[in-house]
């Protein structure tokens, strides 16, 4: 009897010594949880491993970011799910590890974003979210996390636009079948990432009020790539305006919000916008469009097509931090070339590369790096640009491409020509870019044109944009020697010549600035 009353005791003992320690586990998980806000992660530092808990805004994220961790567990490119609170809308989740930047060394790269992709297919998961912020890396294992937007391809496509599809798990609005074709499959076919620069946003909503906030708040959860900086309510004081056009107007003094978004995979698209017809960003003219669907009034809200009209607005009100930090900065030419070359983005720097000009260029400020590129902002967004000009292409019917470029704490200017501007023919320059060679000097890596590209451009450069015979005979010396180099002797013959069998025909430029000395007449320069 004695035996068994000490048994008994023993037992209520150790219970009530579990029961203490879950509760004081509960108290310190809930205290992390109240102090968290939605959507954010916080890290709990344990004895034995990392992990953090994640707290959901939307029920249809939670579950489908914990059914994919689910059927994904035991994989070590994906995190491990510790725990789940279907009250809560939290996870519990293994620290992946420290994330990635294009100057982190990936061993065996190719390799696991192929066994990656495998493990997605095998598992019926879509990711729709794929960016350089959403891998990790620890111990040299790639990680790819963040499941919020994953769709279950097992469930067959065919619904129709009023009907509610479950997407691992959870309830979400239909979104058609798409094949993960951003960042993850360029990845596997060049080892680099499209996704090599963010760009930062606002969206301005005039008059608000707190229904129009959540409406918009709501509206950006159909943009994955669009993640909400800050959402600040701005009254301004009775002597001071905010300088800026919405819908061809200036603005009057009343209150408003501001959205301060950054776009992690930007993408342009040429649209009609109330003042032309341009480039814009594809996310920001979307987002704008369905905040204006439910209003009559489409001046309801402003949001900016281009870094440049966002850093205008950001300045004003004294947030220009925000677009600040997002710029890269650079320690040298080398640095640029490097992060340049690790991107998909086609350039030719188009003349003066030798070690002496970039010296100069360095040393005394003086001059500019001239390039060619397919992709203007994808170009400025990578190398940083900043254009201040008046009548800078980001404006209504600007034309400006003069950048500057923040190198070892110098403001380099850099002249971003792109195929379209028709500074050279667009046909020749989609050429230039197709046929670029590679060439190296102490000051880094980079691609230049073609030697017999770079002989005749010398020559359309010379005779076509050059007015006078002192500005001409700068450029004759580099021609010649060029022209030794390779054995020719270009003359106006051969340079009509040379237009006619290409099919290349003179263009009026797009950058007024750019003086055409000669006119175009059937593909040939008429000297």
């Amino acid at each position: 009897m004695r035996n068994y009353l000490l048994v008994v005791g023993l037992c209520i003992i150790v219970g009530c010594f579990i029961c203490l320690c879950l509760k004081q586990r509960h108290e310190k998980f809930k205290k992390f949880l109240d102090a968290s806000q939605k959507g954010k992660v916080q890290y709990v530092r344990k004895t034995r491993a990392d992990t953090y808990i994640k707290k959901y805004k939307t029920k249809a994220g939670y579950e489908a970011e914990k059914y994919s961790y689910m059927r994904l567990r035991n994989n070590k490119h994906f995190p491990l799910l510790l725990n789940f609170n279907d009250k809560t809308h939290t996870l519990e989740l293994e620290n992946g590890g420290e994330p990635i930047t294009l100057d982190t060394d990936i061993p065996n790269l190719n390799l696991q974003l192929k066994e990656i992709a495998e493990s997605l297919k095998q598992n019926n998961i879509e990711h729709r979210d794929i960016i350089w912020h959403n891998f990790v890396i620890k111990n040299g294992i790639l990680k790819l996390i963040d499941f919020e937007w994953a769709r279950d391809l097992s469930i067959p496509p065919q619904w129709k636009a009023v009907q509610k599809v479950k997407i691992l798990g959870c309830k979400m609005l239909p979104i058609p079948a798409q094949k993960e074709t951003n960042l993850l499959d360029c990845l596997l076919e060049n080892g680099c990432g499209k996704e090599a620069f963010t760009e930062i946003h606002v969206i301005l909503l005039w008059r608000t009020n707190n229904k129009k906030k959540k409406r918009t708040q709501s509206i950006l959860l159909d943009f994955p790539s669009l993640k909400t900086l800050k959402i600040k309510n701005i009254t301004l004081p009775n002597n001071r305006t905010l300088n800026i056009a919405s819908a061809g107007k200036k603005v009057s003094h009343y209150p408003f919000t501001i959205f301060v978004l950054k776009d992690t995979f930007p993408k342009y698209v040429v649209k009609q916008t109330y003042a032309a017809k341009q480039l814009v960003n594809e996310h920001m003219y979307n987002l704008k469009t369905k905040v204006r669907e439910n209003y009559s009034n489409y001046k309801v809200c402003r949001g900016s097509f281009n870094p440049e009209e966002a850093r205008d607005v950001l300045s004003q009100l004294d947030l220009l931090h925000y677009w600040s930090i997002n710029r890269p900065v650079f320690k040298s030419l080398n640095d640029l070339f490097s992060r340049l070359n690790k991107t998909d983005v086609k350039y030719v720097v188009e003349r003066s590369f030798q070690n002496k000009n970039f010296k100069k260029l360095l040393d005394t400020s003086k001059g500019d790096i001239d390039v060619i590129t397919d992709d203007y902002y994808t170009f400025k967004g990578v190398a940083g640009g900043l254009n201040t000009h008046k009548h800078r292409k980001e404006k209504d019917n600007g034309h400006k491409i003069q950048n500057r470029v923040n190198i070892g704490g110098k403001e380099v200017r850099i002249d971003i020509r792109y195929v379209g501007d028709r500074y050279y023919p667009t046909r020749w320059m989609k050429d230039i870019l197709q046929n670029k060679i590679k060439e190296t000097n102490k000051f880094g890596t980079f691609f230049v044109p073609s030697k017999l590209d770079q002989l005749w451009m010398l020559y359309y450069h010379m005779y076509v944009h050059k007015r006078s015979s002192s500005q001409q005979n700068k450029t004759l010396k580099q021609l010649t020697k060029l022209a030794t180099e390779l054995g020719l002797r270009p003359s106006e013959k051969s340079f009509r010549q040379f237009m006619k069998n290409k099919k290349y025909k003179i263009e009026i430029p797009e950058d007024t600035g750019v003086p055409v000395n000669r006119s175009p007449k059937e593909g040939c320069c008429i000297c």
